[in-house]
Parts: structure tokens; C-alpha cells; sequence
């Protein structure tokens, strides 16, 4: 019997968010029998990619230019599987069509882009929903985005939750020297995320002044992730506010993953104050790594995190200062969320959501 053959974008494997999703989905998917084509950067060389024949494409992810290299390099194909909006818009040779898309955040906050980003986005994002024969999203929250702003049919839309790997985040205090390279030596509060407007970095940065007021003077504020934002921050009106405190401020910018562990495990509690997420992965994998968390009650985060952080409000800095105040105080309550954190992190397994996409995969085409 033949191989059924699928075709997926990987390029964004170094990607952070849609990397750790691609990586844990391939690393599992790849062991069924499909004859399986990747689409790769030039050069890129990765063990996810042992067994599966590679495609290099150049062109940048978003580009107009990709188009072309779609149209001239899908493979005749009983699917073409893309891990993002940015789907094909020609026509191709491939049977099927599937796609996942994470979140609407370029719909849901139009203003925060440029009108060139705000069109291409929406553009790509509507011929997802109507060029692709299904689609896979994160949450239920992001699946009611879709149908609100694509008018998707809900039929059409499978919703498989992201997961955390519980062999590499967990409580273990292993390989915590790892800190001493970025010359730690206080306790500090941890934000893991890009700088972007809706991450909500303001807020917490006054939250973090507030609660230097209130006499929390010994404890720092590490940022994780990329900080190629940081100028807009320089420019805001916060910094004048944040003088006195600037000092017990670390953005540390990109860490591998060994490292992020490293300060999950470390941190006194991880704030996560976003306005809108299409999953959201941080607090999960703080919660791995026995690290209590508070969260926005806003957008999919409830419904990921459940009972098993602090919900503040994100547009009130004080009230996150408040909550921070509450965990580092209260030991009762900190070990009472480091329980229920780790206990909702066990029950989420990139091997289920893998064998999810491989059922969806296998109710498409059959293999």
C-alpha cells in the first residue's frame, strides 16, 4: 500500500510559541506511516526532521514572495498541513488542506499594527479560514475568536490544547548554577513573553514599583524573551516613574531552554498580566517547575489555567502589586498554588495532542 503524503511548513521551528508546538507535534506525528515532506529554512538542520524529506524555501515567513515559493514548491500531496495563518493562496497541489491557528490577536487589536500588517494579516487569515478543510486551534476561546471574526462555521474547527514536557519542566533543582551566568543573587519575580503592547508590560513594571513602596526592596523583576520592544518602553511615560526602581529591573532577552527552566524553578512567583492570549504556555510551565503564578482573568487564560493560579485585573497595576504581596507573604497559600499547578500541568501531554492531530489528520485523508 502507499504512503499517503503530507507537506508542512516547519520553518518556524526556532520560532518560541509556534516552535515548542511544532517541535512536540513532529517529534510524534513522524512515526506514522505518512511519506512526509518539510518545509525548511536553508541551511536549518534539526533531529525533528530525521526521516522526513526536506524542502528548503528562502523567502521570509509573511512575505508576498512565499506565495510563489508555494505555488512552485508544494509537492503533489494528499495534504498540506500549515502550523499558521500564513497559508497558501494559490492553488497547489495537495488534496487537503489543514491549518492551525493559535490565536486572532491581528483582528482582536488592529490598531497595535501597521495598515500594511493589519491587511495582509486579516487577508491571510480569512483565506485560512475559507481555503482550509479544517482547523486546528489551542483553545475554545480561540475557536469563538474564529467564528467571530471569520464567520467560520464552529463545525470546522478542532479544538486540541497545547501541552508542557514534564520530563524537561519539573520541580528539580538540577543545573540551577545556570543563574549565576546572569549574576542572580536575589529573590526575583519572573515575566516570561515578548515585549508587544497586549503582553501588558507596563502594568506589571508599575505593579513591581508599587510593591517596592510597599517594602518589598530585596526582590528583583527578571524579564524573559524578546526584547526587540524595549525601545517603545524606553520611550513611555513609565520611565520616569520607574527611576528609583530601574536598578532591580533584569530583561535578560532570549535564554535557551535549560535556562527558562532554570528560572521558573528560581523565581519567588511568575506574573503573566496579558491581555489576550490564544493559549498560553508561560504559566503552564512555570507551574511544571513548582512556580506559582498569577495570571489576567482575560482572553483564553482562565479557561487554560483554571483554578490553579491568581487572577488579577490588567488594567488595574495595583491590583497585581496586591496579589504579589499576597503570594510572597503567605506560605500557605503560595504551596496551596504550587500544588494545583502541578497537578493541572500532569494532565496536559504533548503525546495526546499529538495522536489528536494524527486522528484529524487521519480523518482528512486516511492513512
Amino acid at each position: 500500500m502507499l504512503l499517503k503524503k503530507v507537506c508542512v511548513d516547519a520553518r518556524m521551528l526556532v520560532h518560541s510559541g509556534i516552535g515548542t508546538y511544532l517541535k512536540n507535534i513532529l517529534k510524534y506525528v513522524k512515526k506514522a506511516p505518512i511519506h512526509w515532506y518539510v518545509f525548511i529554512h536553508p541551511h536549518q538542520k534539526s533531529s525533528y526532521f530525521d526521516g522526513m524529506e526536506t524542502i528548503p524555501i528562502s523567502t521570509p515567513i509573511y512575505s508576498p514572495i512565499e506565495q510563489i515559493d508555494f505555488a512552485r514548491k508544494i509537492p503533489p500531496c494528499d495534504l498540506f498541513w500549515s502550523p499558521h495563518f500564513n497559508v497558501p493562496i494559490f492553488p497547489i497541489s495537495s488534496k487537503k488542506r489543514l491549518t492551525t491557528i493559535h490565536d486572532l490577536f491581528h483582528l482582536a487589536y488592529p490598531k497595535l499594527l501597521s495598515r500594511l500588517e493589519r491587511f495582509y494579516a486579516g487577508f491571510l487569515i480569512k483565506q485560512a479560514a475559507y481555503r482550509s478543510d479544517q482547523i486546528i486551534t489551542d483553545s475554545h476561546f480561540s475557536k469563538s475568536e474564529l467564528c467571530k471574526y471569520t464567520n467560520i462555521i464552529a463545525d470546522k474547527i478542532e479544538v486540541i490544547p497545547l501541552a508542557v514536557d514534564l520530563d524537561r519542566f519539573s520541580p528539580k533543582k538540577e543545573n540551577d548554577q545556570i543563574l549565576e551566568k546572569f549574576n542572580i543573587k536575589k529573590k526575583f519575580l519572573l515575566y516570561v513573553g515578548n515585549l508587544k503592547v497586549h503582553k501588558n508590560i507596563q502594568a506589571l513594571l508599575l505593579a513591581f514599583d508599587l510593591l517596592d513602596k510597599q517594602g518589598f526592596s530585596e526582590i528583583d523583576l527578571i524579564c524573559v524573551g524578546n526584547s526587540k520592544d524595549m525601545k517603545r518602553l524606553d520611550d513611555s511615560c513609565i520611565k520616569e516613574t520607574l527611576q528609583h526602581v530601574k536598578h532591580r529591573i533584569h530583561f535578560v532577552g532570549n535564554v535557551s531552554d535549560e535556562e527558562l527552566v532554570s528560572f521558573y524553578r528560581a523565581a519567588e512567583l511568575m506574573v503573566f498580566p496579558s491581555l489576550y492570549e490564544g493559549f498560553g504556555l508561560p504559566p503552564l510551565e512555570a507551574m511544571a517547575c513548582g512556580c506559582p503564578t498569577i495570571c489576567s482573568y482575560a482572553a483564553s487564560l482562565p479557561e487554560v489555567c483554571k483554578t490553579a493560579t491568581l487572577y488579577c485585573n490588567p488594567y488595574n497595576y495595583r491590583h497585581i502589586a496586591q496579589l504579589m504581596e499576597k503570594i510572597l507573604v503567605d506560605v500557605d497559600l503560595r504551596q496551596q498554588l504550587v500544588n494545583r499547578g502541578l497537578r493541572l500541568a500532569k494532565t496536559l501531554s504533548w503525546d495526546i495532542s499529538a495522536q489528536k492531530h494524527l486522528e484529524k489528520i487521519d480523518q482528512l485523508i486516511g492513512i
